[in-house]
């Protein structure tokens, strides 16, 4: 794009332009680069542009964002990979991954969460980021929905959702080591997208298909509680069945903590009249634990481990089909590989009750990526599975990202989960446990509710302390005691309130235990909330 106003030839020509007949020659002109990578800078929590943000490029360009948040970097070279890097005085460091093309402006706004103390946030903060590098699925340059998790150490984890990457909601992890988030830990180079949890059906012809394969339309689902939790579903098609006759449903939440949890529902449903017709092996299949990235060798199926609550722990996940039917898997990263976060899930879903026998586990490897899994042929040999008409299965599973995870709190995570509470209660209701959001509903009386968490030999440890209370109608937080000594807001548990719905949320930050508590956990006792 070259300016300027010529009112004579000068000379013969030089730096100018070439025309048909001769050289035209500017006597000034100004050149701006078409080349360009260009954004805002806002604040995560209230979208406000950031004014003074240092904006750095790999590379070594420095710019800073101006009055409204905007930046601009020009005279790049098209097609190549670029880091933009963005700190600003009381915001966490954050970075997206942008690549422009050639004679383009490529967009790379950054929103910053808000630092407190060392960078801590005490419950989940929401960003975006411009996501590149991916291989196979969804097109680069697309806007990745963070949700970031940093303890009061600067430790954490980040999960992130693509548009078009997979259905099943989450499909990024990453790491937070002293503020500083590290590269992704899913899979970007596989031959389809891989989340971190997903099912397959197969058909009669050997198709496999699942909420993974399918463009979808994602939805947030409320309330808007962004610090507590986040929530979101996803509909696989977006339009239509899949190839094998089928919709997917999932529905996922997030919660803050160490650990911290990813709660998922999948319904696989057959709209149809009719039955669909499965193969006879292998008709459903669930990945626990999937997309995690095999290329920098943090993870190998030697360090994850399975088994039954109460029953057998094994340690190291076979890479063959191998008979079992664990309800809780576990994978830790490889020694020496400078990750901390370990992955478990706990499957609530007993397949046999789904009509599968012969069940067995898996842990599907390649250069790409590792997965855990788990599936099961039809109860009668070589019969086809019948998929009835009008019909939906729902698998419920807890996702855990902690760190220095081990075999035994894997297994107690999973005991909580899948042996939900009772409480004795004495002011206020006990609604319920939900499977799909991982949480305890109560009615208060007079915006209070006081309840005593119980125990057994298979649940030692009350992880899951998320709770919802109905039929409050004060506008304030509620405050949280337990054995009448208060807890500490945004350290030991994080608060929220739905004034629309008038419900109080409480998450607690450490587990419950009934004896004398160790570092990071809480002696249960009389639990009031109000």
């Amino acid at each position: 794009m070259i300016e300027g106003t010529q009112t004579a030839l000068t000379s013969a020509g030089q730096a100018g332009t070439r025309t048909t007949g001769s050289n035209v020659i500017w006597s000034s002109f100004s050149q701006v680069p078409v080349t360009q990578i260009s954004g805002t800078v806002t604040s995560s929590a209230t979208s406000a542009p950031i004014t003074g943000a240092t904006v750095t490029l790999s590379g070594g360009a420095t710019t800073t964002t101006d009055q409204n948040g905007d930046y601009t970097f020009g005279g790049l070279t098209g097609g190549h990979a670029y880091t933009v890097t963005v700190s600003a005085i009381g915001y966490t460091t954050e970075a997206a991954s942008v690549s422009p093309a050639t004679v383009t402006t490529a967009t790379a706004s950054v929103a910053l969460p808000t630092a407190s103390g060392s960078c801590a946030t005490g419950g989940l903060t929401t960003s975006t980021q411009i996501q590149s590098g991916v291989t196979n699925g969804p097109p680069n340059d697309q806007t990745e929905t963070d949700y970031t998790y940093i303890d009061g150490s600067g430790n954490g984890w980040r999960v992130g959702t693509i548009p078009g990457y997979g259905g099943a909601n989450i499909a990024m992890w990453y790491e937070v080591d002293g503020c500083t988030v590290g590269p992704t830990q899913s899979a970007l180079d596989t031959t389809s997208p891989d989340d971190l949890a997903h099912d397959y059906t197969q058909s009669t012809s050997n198709n496999f298909t699942g909420s993974e394969n399918s463009s979808y339309t994602q939805v947030q689902l409320p309330p808007s509680i962004p610090s507590f939790r986040a929530g979101m579903q996803a509909t696989v098609p977006s339009t239509g069945v899949d190839a094998n006759g089928f919709t997917h449903t999932v529905t996922t939440y997030v919660y803050p903590g160490n650990p911290g949890f990813i709660v998922d529902r999948f319904d696989i449903t057959n709209p149809s009249s009719s039955p669909i017709l499965l193969s006879p092996t292998q008709p459903l299949q669930f990945w626990t634990i999937s997309g995690l990235e095999q290329a920098n060798s943090t993870w190998v199926a030697a360090d994850g481990g399975y088994g039954t609550v109460g029953g057998s722990s094994f340690q190291g996940v076979p890479t063959s089909a191998t008979p079992g039917a664990p309800n809780y898997f576990y994978l830790d990263p490889a020694s020496g590989s400078g990750v901390s976060d370990g992955i478990s899930a706990a499957l609530a879903t007993n397949l046999t009750s789904l009509g599968l026998a012969n069940l067995q586990i898996e842990a599907l490897v390649n250069g790409n990526r590792l997965k855990l899994g788990v599936f099961g042929d039809t109860s009668v040999a070589g019969q086809d599975y019948s998929f009835p008409a009008g019909s939906t299965i729902t698998f419920y599973l807890l996702q855990t990202i902690t760190r220095n995870l081990t075999s035994t709190q894997a297994e107690s995570i999973a005991a909580d989960y899948l042996n939900p509470d009772t409480p004795t209660m004495t002011t206020g209701s006990f609604d319920g446990f939900s499977d799909e959001q991982g949480l305890y509903t109560f009615t208060g009386s007079g915006n209070t509710v006081t309840f005593t968490p119980t125990f057994s030999s298979t649940v030692q440890e009350r992880w899951l302390g998320v709770y919802a209370v109905d039929g409050y109608t004060s506008t304030s937080l509620p405050t949280v005691s337990i054995g009448g000594v208060t807890l500490t807001e945004g350290t030991q548990y994080i608060a929220a309130v739905d004034s629309t719905d008038h419900v109080a949320y409480v998450k607690l930050l450490e587990p419950l235990v009934p004896g004398t508590p160790g570092s990071g956990q809480l002696q249960s006792g009389a639990i009031t909330i109000g």
